[in-house]
């Protein structure tokens, strides 16, 4: 948030290790490797695959998502360290199912909640008020208002393009909302709509900024809009006017 410290995320890694952090030398840009917090909360399978990372706008607390074990984590800065202080677990994730039959989670403490099946993306809001998670497998897009104190999290909404049936199986519905493979998200200037890159095209949300939850105004779709480079898009970016907004895709040489 000050630029005094860098994080990344690593694929494969050991107990609460999986967001990389280095201090940052503001006159060389040199960096050097911060150790993260060695309490031993998380005792089961490691860590895999984090895949989005952001701070918090006051640098006191960071979010992270892990892909393969539809994770939410948050954790608390405190001298360059990071300290876990709550997780969230996908209800649907294989560590907390075995024939039908939820198991508690086997994350010590996680909450189980809805909406992050491959979370792929995260957004903080400019007010640092909300988080936003995109989760590609379930074609969500999940709201979190943040306790400004502890950065502590509380789900207050979840959209989605799929539904289950009676075996709890997954499938696309609502096709003028489609968020399956849900791989980013990206603000406008002033934070009022959210864009979500998905299978096929763009989502557009507007965003209520007192509440933080989200409507659906359009999409643009690469299917039906007859816009082939959106099949695949994966990456967005909006310009700091908000008159445009910049579409990567990888299914359109």
């Amino acid at each position: 948030s000050d630029g005094s410290y860098l994080f990344t995320s690593a694929t494969t890694t050991d107990a609460l290790d999986v967001v990389r952090s280095f201090s940052r030398d503001e006159e060389t840009g040199n960096l050097v490797r911060v150790p993260v917090a060695r309490e031993r909360v998380l005792p089961a399978p490691e860590l895999t695959h984090i895949r989005a990372i952001v701070v918090s706008r006051c640098g006191k607390h960071v979010y992270a998502t892990s892909l393969s074990e539809h994770l939410l984590l948050v954790f608390a800065r405190r001298d360059g360290e990071l300290h876990l202080e709550q997780v969230f677990q996908d209800d649907d994730s294989p560590q907390v199912s075995f024939n039908g039959k939820k198991l508690p989670p086997w994350i010590k403490g996680a909450q189980v909640v809805d909406g992050l099946l491959l979370p792929a993306s995260l957004l903080i809001s400019p007010d640092d008020r909300f988080i936003y998670v995109g989760a590609a497998q379930e074609g969500c897009l999940t709201v979190f208002e943040r306790d400004a104190a502890t950065g502590r999290l509380q789900q207050i909404q979840r959209m989605t393009s799929h539904y289950k049936d009676e075996n709890g199986k997954l499938w696309s519905g609502r096709t003028e909302m489609n968020l399956h493979g849900a791989r980013e998200l990206a603000f406008c200037p002033r934070a009022e709509y959210i864009y979500s890159v998905c299978n096929g095209g763009v989502g557009i949300f507007r965003r209520d900024q007192e509440s933080g939850e989200v409507s659906l105004v359009g999409t643009v779709s690469g299917f039906h809009d007859s816009i082939p480079s959106l099949h695949m898009a994966c990456a967005i970016v909006v310009s700091k006017s908000g008159k445009h907004v910049f579409v990567a895709s990888h299914g359109d040489k």
